[in-house]
């Protein structure tokens, strides 16, 4: 049934842990640095926002595995994947990448920016009714009433959805007081959910929206400070609907519960991007045993693996450092191996600096060996540990 309560921001008591969260969060949100080179950190935050993509995409349903997903991702997506789960994903992502370029902080959120990530979200995906998760108005607000599954919450009448919203983006864009900052982002992301403005798509649009209004308040992404929350709402799909529930009552105690669970959830996964931006950690944890697996799995030679391993070490590398682990080769032996290297994306050239090469991570074949590291350390909650 419709239960009308007024949108408003509620405070929790001294001693509830949800202000523990809230604490936590503000400094994280000044003072996350690290000593992992920036085009290092921004490959894995893209691994990262592919794997909260398909995070978000399971919440509503899709199977689709990581395998598949990475596949898809590195070899490119056929023109005839309309519908195709593959895509739902792949959209995900695409809208996570226009709200880094159309946000950053203190800007005002629109209904603009809205329907635009709706209409991305769904992009060629086939509509409901035909079995897909699509919808068949993109990027335009429903004009028909709306059930919500697993839910006993009725949303408001479709009348009435421009109204609450326009109240709704008003909220979003009061900064006010910087202590209520992170509360009015998990407020805001349990009322869009409440109003459910689109016909389909809801779910995965109030997920980057809050993506968005987090890149508002400051947590920058071009500082590697912000996080797509999708990780955070999947890593029990229960509790997350369990929590939505409790502040649908639109009582101060469900509100304040709802709250706790998200931005509770939200510092566990910025304490899992602390550890990334620690290149110690990260190396030795992560890179290293990334790259000695992909060798084991029969992508890298030798040589390739000693290369790969030099370029982690060092960070950036030239062709000097790669003839030392080549002493008795001609230096044109050299130079075909790194343009190898460089024809399958593993190495890519520094800038302007045609010399000098760094490791990539991202669309190739160490792709694989990074997410199954990175997945084996809890980074990606809520997927299976065992799923390849």
């Amino acid at each position: 049934m419709f239960i009308d309560f007024p949108l408003r921001l509620v405070e929790p008591t001294f001693d509830d842990d949800l202000v523990t969260s809230i604490v936590e969060l503000e400094g994280l949100r000044r003072q996350l640095r690290g000593s992992t080179s920036p085009f290092v950190f921004f490959d894995l935050k893209r691994i990262y926002q592919l794997m909260d993509s398909l995070a978000s995409s399971r919440i509503e349903g899709n199977r689709t595995t990581i395998a598949d997903l990475v596949d898809s991702h590195i070899d490119g997506v056929p023109e005839n994947a309309d519908g195709d789960p593959v895509k739902e994903i792949l959209n995900i992502d695409r809208a996570a990448a226009y709200v880094e370029e159309s946000i950053k902080a203190g800007d005002e959120i629109t209904h603009t920016l809205v329907k635009e990530m709706h209409a991305i979200i769904v992009d060629g995906l086939a509509p409901p009714s035909e079995g897909g998760e699509g919808d068949p108005t993109p990027g335009a607000y429903r004009k028909g009433d709306v059930e919500i599954a697993r839910s006993d919450h009725t949303p408001p009448t479709h009348p009435a959805v421009t109204g609450y919203l326009d109240e709704l983006l008003g909220f979003i864009n009061d900064h006010g007081e910087v202590k209520y900052q992170l509360l009015r982002i998990a407020l805001a992301h349990h009322r869009f959910a409440w109003i459910h403005p689109f016909t389909n798509g809801n779910g995965r649009v109030v997920r980057m929206l809050t993506y968005a209004m987090l890149i508002q308040q400051g947590f920058n992404v071009a500082q590697g400070r912000t996080i797509n929350p999708s990780a955070v709402l999947f890593s029990d799909r229960d509790r997350y609907y369990d929590a939505l529930a409790e502040g649908d009552k639109g009582t101060d105690d469900g509100l304040l519960k709802w709250c706790s669970y998200m931005l509770g959830g939200l510092q566990f996964e910025m304490d899992k991007i602390a550890r990334l931006l620690d290149y110690e950690y990260l190396s030795k944890t992560i890179l290293i045993p990334a790259v000695k697996d992909c060798a084991d799995r029969g992508f890298l030679d030798k040589v390739e693996e000693k290369i790969l391993l030099l370029a982690v070490r060092q960070n950036v590398v030239q062709a000097k450092d790669i003839a030392k682990l080549m002493p008795k080769v001609h230096p044109t032996t050299v130079s075909r191996r790194i343009k190898k290297l460089r024809d399958r994306n593993l190495l890519v050239g520094l800038g302007q600096h045609i010399t000098k090469y760094r490791l990539f991570y991202f669309k190739n074949d160490l792709t694989r060996s990074v997410i199954r590291k990175l997945q084996s350390e809890g980074f990606f909650t809520g997927l299976d540990e065992n799923e390849e």
